[in-house]
């Protein structure tokens, strides 16, 4: 069997990276690693792709929730003693940005099997 053109190191981290922030089609990735939608459709349903992605998934959620949590654990232990009011802002900001984009990964966005993989003609 043909080894795919995603196959490659370089090509794997561009394309994980994509798929697991899921903020891009298929069709828009494809266009940018410069390979066919049907290509990487096939490439991303394979079962050891498919396991690849979802431990990078947990991963990324893993240092997430750690960091956020750190965060937040430092925004209690100094609520009291400290006055700078920016900074327990920004501290909020980015705890509940991580937050959010952490919800993301566990509602199933950018999931491998409930995204399409059919192409369109346009106008169709």
């Amino acid at each position: 069997m043909k080894k795919s053109r995603l196959d490659t190191p370089d090509l794997k981290v561009k394309l994980f990276e994509q798929i697991i922030m899921g903020e891009r089609s298929q069709g828009a990735i494809a266009r940018d690693l410069k390979v066919s939608p049907s290509a990487l459709c096939r490439f991303l349903r394979q079962p050891n792709i498919k396991e690849q992605i979802e431990m990078l998934k947990m991963e990324v959620i893993r240092v997430c929730i750690e960091s956020t949590v750190k965060n937040i654990s430092h925004i209690i232990e100094n609520y009291q003693t400290t006055s700078d009011f920016q900074t327990r802002e920004h501290g909020f900001r980015a705890s509940m940005r991580v937050l959010e984009i952490s919800r993301q990964f566990t509602s199933g966005k950018g999931d491998v099997e409930k995204s399409s993989c059919v192409m369109t003609r346009k106008g169709k």
